[in-house]
């Protein structure tokens, strides 16, 4: 999942005059320092961010910093006369759009000089910082499977809709120093909804989703805590890149949705399961690896999962599926993880149609003080509507 960071500043480079600067000639508007000009602004937004596909575009590029700057004049009623732009981020898109919201949005009371409203120029920079995108998983055909060959593919179309509802249940004994305590139980219900916009001529389909629902049943005030948290996130929207080969990429939430959630928003849980197909034509009995690594607040978790074709059928195909991941973290946390099941897809616009997973789960927390252990499974069960 991304992270995006916006950094939006005006920056002055000369500091207010201890008075007013001489009057400029007839119709000539004054120039004056960035903030002194800031400090009139009554509305607009300084966080104007790239849209989705310059955000990529960004991404692709390799850069996590792009910077432009642009000439802003004034009228006498605060209103933007124009806005040229002096230096381009390199992005065209980005560029523009900073014109259009700056001359649809911004607004600021008189700037006074001698005592009279006058109209004004001023220079405005913007800088935008947006983390690398995260690597693309690597896939590995093991074997390419027995009796007739095809490439499996997935097939979108613009206005398709599905509904995806996923169950978490989960059993685990907590222990310190290895003495476990007695099991307890939680679990956690949500539905997405999945609407395909946009179909790239390679088959890659936008899709905006919506978390229609989320229920956690908390046992104690950890889980409590949590549960308030993520409950706010039901009816918020997100947008996802999912590709031919039926990986979710892009994956962020849609404009808009307060701060206090994106947090609770990068929890992995939440993200929309996916299955990656292999580039070669395979039949049944054909295996293949996908390795990646995902970022997690101060650590990463590296996960290998296999899958093996068990039947193909029609647009349906059924994979026995196992995964090991491997977590680390600040604090001494360290997290093994197994999980076996089987997942089902239907090529026909759903990833995936089923998936059943048992998840086994050992967790270790030792901060040169204590040692915490704890020993979890899970049983994860998606099915489409």
């Amino acid at each position: 999942m991304k992270t995006l960071v916006f950094v939006a500043i005006l920056i002055g480079t000369a500091q207010a005059q201890t008075t007013p600067p001489p009057p400029p000639p007839p119709g000539a508007p004054s120039v004056v320092p960035p903030t002194a000009l800031e400090s009139h602004r009554i509305a607009g937004t300084k966080a104007i961010a790239p849209d989705d596909a310059t955000k990529r575009d960004i991404a692709r590029s390799g850069k996590d910093r792009i910077v432009n700057s642009f000439k802003l004049c004034v009228t006498v009623d605060g209103k933007a006369a124009s806005v040229k732009l002096l230096k381009s981020s390199g992005f065209a898109a980005y560029d523009q759009k900073i014109i259009d919201t700056i001359q649809r949005e911004w607004t600021y009371s008189p700037y006074v000089i001698h005592g009279k409203p006058a109209p004004v120029c001023t220079a405005v920079t913007f800088i935008y910082t947006q983390q690398p995108a995260d690597p693309e998983p690597t896939l590995t055909l093991v074997s390419p499977g027995k009796g007739p060959k095809q490439q499996l593919r997935m097939s979108f179309k613009q206005g398709d809709a599905h509904t995806a509802v996923i169950d978490w249940k989960e059993r685990s004994s907590n222990g310190d120093n290895g003495r476990f305590d007695k099991p307890e139980k939680s679990a956690m219900r949500y539905e997405i909804a999945y609407e395909v916009g946009d179909v790239t001529p390679s088959g890659d389909a936008r899709v905006d989703v919506t978390y229609r629902k989320i229920e956690l049943a908390p046992t104690d005030d950890t889980a409590k805590e949590l549960d308030a948290k993520i409950a706010p996130l039901a009816n918020t929207k997100a947008h996802a890149i999912i590709t031919a080969r039926g990986l979710v990429k892009d994956f962020e939430l849609a404009p808009g949705v307060p701060e206090s959630l994106q947090d609770v928003f990068k929890l992995l849980v939440l993200r929309p399961f996916d299955e990656a197909l292999p580039d070669e034509p395979v039949g049944v009995g054909a295996s293949w690896q996908v390795a990646d690594t995902v970022p997690v607040d101060s650590g990463t978790v590296a996960l290998t999962t296999t899958y093996v074709v068990k039947a193909i059928d029609g647009s349906r195909i059924t994979l026995d599926v196992s995964q090991d991941s491997t977590a680390t973290g600040g604090g001494g946390v360290t997290m093994h993880e197994t999980a076996k099941g089987k997942a089902v897809i239907d090529r026909n616009g759903f990833v995936p149609t089923s998936v059943e997973l048992d998840i086994t789960q050992d967790v270790n927390i030792d901060d040169g003080k204590a040692n915490f252990a704890q020993h979890r499974t899970t049983t994860v069960t998606v099915t489409a509507r």
